[in-house]
């Protein structure tokens, strides 16, 4: 039953790039950040390791060792949470699926020893009365401009370096991204 409905959810993200332009969109624009930054990656590994080379031999698409292909678990992942993505009120929001590598890095020691597998404790989602700006620094907060309205302290994530309006003690305003100030 379950592996049916990962093949369904799989077939759904299909459909979902066959019907919808901007979503289709969306996902060749993943692709190509994905290859970019490999592409980059490779560049920087060459050119740090003191050879001399050129940015341009890293992104040409007629050399074989700059193509990019997704493994199949992980192109399936994506696959299975696309509408979960695209379709904030579906009920494949309320779906939390895992991906696990045991490779012996300690990747899960340290993600568990410092809350960075949860996504509230690591600051990637917003959980008001935890992690919104207003609890985690209120005297930061209280210069919070009403310029903002309707959105309010406790609505920004902490560390989220989103610009907003500021006043300031001496009842100037002034606009700066939240994590410099």
């Amino acid at each position: 039953m379950r592996m049916a409905n990962i093949l369904n959810r799989i077939r759904a993200g299909i459909q979902l790039l066959v019907e919808d332009a901007v979503v289709f969109d969306a996902f060749c624009f993943m692709n190509r950040a994905m290859i970019l930054q490999r592409n980059i990656m490779n560049f920087s590994k060459k050119h740090g390791a003191g050879v001399e080379c050129s940015f341009k031999d890293f992104v040409d698409p007629r050399k074989p060792e700059n193509n990019f292909g997704w493994r199949p678990f992980q192109i399936a992942f994506i696959l299975m949470n696309l509408k979960a993505i695209v379709d904030p009120a579906g009920k494949e929001r309320e779906i939390v699926d895992l991906l696990y590598f045991p490779t012996g890095g300690g990747k899960t020691e340290a993600l568990r020893q410092y809350g960075a597998g949860c996504p509230y404790c690591a600051g990637r989602r917003l959980l008001r009365g935890f992690n919104d700006l207003a609890t985690k620094f209120p005297d930061v907060a209280a210069e919070w401009s009403e310029k903002n309205l309707p959105q309010k302290a406790d609505d920004v994530l902490a560390f989220s370096n989103q610009k907003a309006w500021w006043q300031g003690k001496c009842g100037h305003e002034y606009s700066q991204a939240e994590r410099i100030r």
